[in-house]
């Protein structure tokens, strides 16, 4: 059948004529995509997903009960093109609380947005034309390249690996990348590598900027969730943060507030001011009830806190299970991610060219989901975010994990 001229009419950001035909697709989407195959298969087990971006509870009761209420208020009715002045000065004194940031203006230096992928195409199309360069770092970083593609920019890569400490090698990037840089992107604490950034590196990223007049985007979704005496540390706690750079936060993570899709911007004000003017230009504003609800998680830290403790909790329990296979895995200092080096193979038994490989098996044979990373070098993550309410599923869901792999020595 003969292309529809539709086929001939979409533009170069989107894919142009190969758009719908090209669609490849990542480890992580082939594993997602295996999963009800692997359940028929294994009628005898549950699925143990550890492979989840998304938190295994609901929001709070008291925000879903504040938004309720905000619904029925008269004035929530119709757009709310601006932040609200309630959820700017909540979020001005969560950053102060949580951060020791104390230096924000909530009215000109924070607003809300629309969750962290619209807050990063909000930054890129506010900044990249084409033939502009963007430094990254990688892994997890599609959205970001999704939205440099689509500017029409190009994206220059920091790796993170293991031998780095997890941490972007600045002094590596050629300095003709440097000169067509406008914005560096970080993403502390990191996601998937669980790695609390120390103010150091801060401190020279905010030098790297300053230096070479780049915007400075950090990505700070996972950065309340810390475990061990680890304190949350925030961009915005260096001085002249705010000269070159912005912040993203997310209520995904420290609020199981993942399906609302709202988070906030904090720092430069006129960056704050470009995000607003776009917001405003490409779509409409945070229904008023939903900032309202926000507001309120963000003056009930103690949901934070208590998830954090959940995860600290099954994150101890899964390095001890997976020690027994022979993993060489350390808990994380931020994040629910657990990231380590994927097995080889099997002693006496099955090999793996790579970390996608291993996680098919653990799928096919164990009914275990968990995503791989090929980026640099073979790497596996494990979520914490997996399904059980309160502590003894948990242990049971760790029990059996265990009962899987009972027996099974992995060589690395």
């Amino acid at each position: 059948m003969a292309d529809s001229y539709i086929q001939k009419l979409f533009s170069e950001r989107i894919g142009g004529k190969r758009f719908g035909k090209d669609l490849v697709l990542s480890a992580k989407d082939k594993i997602e995509l295996s999963k009800n195959s692997a359940v028929a298969e294994h009628p005898e087990f549950t699925l143990i997903d550890f492979s989840s971006d998304e938190p295994d509870a609901m929001a709070d009761y008291g925000v879903i009960e504040e938004l309720s209420k905000q619904a029925g208020v008269w004035e929530n009715r119709i757009d709310l093109s601006c932040t609200n002045k309630g959820f700017a000065q909540a979020t001005q004194e969560y950053m102060k609380n949580v951060f020791g940031v104390d230096n924000l203006n909530a009215e000109t230096e924070i607003t809300f947005t629309a969750g962290i992928k619209s807050a990063i195409f909000t930054l890129i199309q506010s900044f990249v034309d084409n033939g502009d360069v963007v430094i990254s770092v990688s892994p997890e970083n599609e959205d970001v390249l999704n939205a440099v593609n689509m500017a029409g920019g190009e994206a220059y890569i920091l790796p993170l690996c293991e031998d780095n400490g997890f941490m972007p090698d600045l002094d590596a990037i050629p300095e003709e990348t440097v000169q067509k840089a406008k914005v560096l992107y970080i993403n502390y604490s990191n996601n998937p590598a669980g790695t609390a950034v120390n103010e150091k590196f801060f401190r020279k990223a905010v030098r790297f900027a300053k230096k070479n007049k780049i915007v400075l985007i950090n990505n700070a979704a996972f950065s309340a969730v810390t475990f061990d005496g680890t304190k949350p540390v925030s961009l915005l706690n260096i001085n002249g943060a705010k000269d070159v750079g912005i912040e993203l936060h997310s209520f995904s993570y420290a609020f199981n507030m993942s399906g609302w899709s709202v988070g906030f911007a904090a720092g430069n004000q006129l960056i704050i001011k470009a995000v607003g003017s776009f917001m405003a230009k490409c779509g409409y504003g945070k229904f008023g009830a939903e900032q309202a609800a926000a507001e309120y998680a963000l003056r009930h830290t103690e949901i934070t806190e208590q998830t954090v403790q959940k995860y600290s909790r099954r994150l101890d329990m899964l390095v001890s299970v997976l020690k027994k296979s022979g993993f060489k895995v350390k808990k994380p200092k931020a994040s629910m991610f657990l990231y380590t080096k994927a097995p080889a193979g099997i002693k006496d038994g099955v090999k793996f060219k790579t970390s996608y490989d291993f996680c098919q098996w653990l799928l096919n044979e164990k009914l275990i989901a968990a995503v791989p990373y090929n980026e640099f070098g073979n790497s596996v993550r494990f979520s914490a975010t997996f399904l059980a309410l309160g502590e003894n599923e948990e242990k049971t869901v760790m029990e059996s994990v265990a009962e899987r792999l009972d027996g099974i020595k992995f060589e690395f």
